[in-house]
């Protein structure tokens, strides 16, 4: 068996678009460790709010309601188990 050592504490894992999580399934996506020190460049492809507060609802594109946490923190308001929201609904702009 080969890992990496120290273990990571926190990892993010970038999925496809449309494609959630599935915590049973080892190798999904691409992994980072936020924490080590590997540079790695992101570019924004989409933004559906300049920015997000603590605290700050919305609502995904299955109309589920959320709670921004924090990141990669969100609080679902309902009793389903997935973690994260589907796509967020961008809100119209007056």
């Amino acid at each position: 068996m080969t890992g990496r050592l120290p273990r990571p504490r926190t990892h993010v894992v970038v999925l496809r678009e449309g494609q959630s999580y599935d915590p049973t399934c080892d190798e999904q996506g691409y992994e980072i460790d936020p924490d080590d020190d590997i540079p790695i460049r992101l570019d924004l492809v989409f933004r559906p709010y300049p920015f997000l507060d603590i605290g700050d609802e919305l609502a995904d594109s299955d109309g589920r309601a959320w709670r921004f946490d924090g990141p990669w923190d969100w609080y679902a308001f309902d009793a389903r188990t997935q973690a994260e929201p589907t796509r967020l609904q961008v809100p119209e702009l007056a």
